[in-house]
C-alpha cells in the first residue's frame, strides 16, 4: 500500500525518521540518522573502503581505531577530506541506553496518528475544498 501511494506522489516513509538511542538497530551507512542523508551518500569514498558496510551505529561509534575496518587507510585528496569530515560529524554523537525509535514528522507534538496520514492523502488527492474520504477499518491476516 505504501508503495502504491508513493507512486501517486505521497512518500509516507520520508515522513518517518530515526531517533538515535543505543544505536543497535540503525545502520551506520544506510539509514539517515545523522543529518538529512545517509552517510554512504555523504561520504561515498569512505563507504567504499569499509569492510563492514552493514554495521550498526553502536558498533561503529565504539571503534577506537578505524584502521581495523577499512580495506586501507584513506589516501590524500577526497578520501582524506571525507574521512576527516566523517570523523568530525560523528565525534560529538553520544549514545544512550534507550532503544532506537522512529519519529513521525507530521505529528511532532502528538506522535503518530492515522488521522495525520488520512489528512495528507486527502489533501493530495482531493484538494483543500473537497470532502474527506471515508476510511474503513479492515483486518489483514
Amino acid at each position: 500500500m505504501v508503495k502504491s501511494i508513493k507512486l501517486k506522489g505521497v512518500d509516507l516513509l520520508s515522513l518517518c525518521h530515526h531517533k538515535l538511542g543505543n544505536g543497535e538497530t540503525i545502520s551506520f551507512w544506510d539509514d539517515c540518522w545523522c543529518g538529512d542523508q545517509s552517510l554512504k551518500s555523504k561520504f561515498p569514498h569512505i563507504y567504499l573502503l569499509d569492510n563492514d558496510k552493514g554495521c550498526n551505529v553502536a558498533n561503529r561509534l565504539s571503534l577506537p581505531d578505524w584502521g581495523s575496518i577499512l580495506r586501507r587507510n584513506p589516501r590524500g585528496g577526497i578520501e582524506a577530506s571525507q574521512f576527516t569530515d566523517l570523523r568530525l560529524l560523528i565525534e560529538p554523537v553520544v549514545l544512550n541506553p534507550h532503544r532506537d525509535t522512529w519519529t513521525w514528522s507530521l505529528g511532532v507534538l502528538k506522535g503518530f496518528f492515522v488521522a495525520s496520514i488520512r489528512s495528507l492523502i486527502d489533501l493530495h488527492f482531493l484538494g483543500a475544498n473537497l470532502n474527506a474520504t471515508r476510511w474503513n477499518r479492515i483486518w489483514i491476516d
